[in-house]
């Protein structure tokens, strides 16, 4: 089981990711912001992150890259849950520091499916290349 943070300000969303998550049979936590995701990542930080691009206060973007400089937190999986439809998605997440992205509206399978292949390989904190 992966303690999987959704970051999301819509809390439809939030919700309906959730109930996916424990679903197949892991522990789902929310954050509603950037802030509000990086205060909780750092007191104990979960297995993955779903990080959507447009939150409030910090975007999705700056989130990431100050993840990314908390010590021992580099390699933490975070994928990338976005309505974004640019066609260079996939290289900017990618240069951001993100392990991958998944589009709204997300298939719940392929979500499941990204949890297992990102956490599971390497005994919970895997990084494999997850794009969908």
């Amino acid at each position: 089981m992966a303690r999987v943070l959704i970051v999301d300000d819509d809390p439809n969303t939030v919700e309906i990711l959730a109930r996916a998550i424990t679903f197949y049979g892991h522990q789902a936590e929310r954050a509603y912001s950037g802030e509000e995701a990086l205060e909780k990542i750092s007191g104990h930080p979960p297995e993955i992150v779903l990080l959507d691009l447009m939150v409030p206060g910090l975007d999705g973007y700056e989130t990431l890259r100050r993840l990314r400089n908390i010590p021992g937190l580099s390699k933490l999986p975070v994928i990338i849950v976005t309505a974004s439809a640019k066609t260079d998605l996939e290289q900017r997440v990618a240069a951001a520091g993100a392990t991958g992205y998944l589009r709204k509206p997300v298939s719940l399978a392929a979500l499941a499916e990204l949890i297992s292949r990102t956490v599971e390989p390497n005994g919970g904190r895997g990084a494999a290349p997850a794009a969908t």
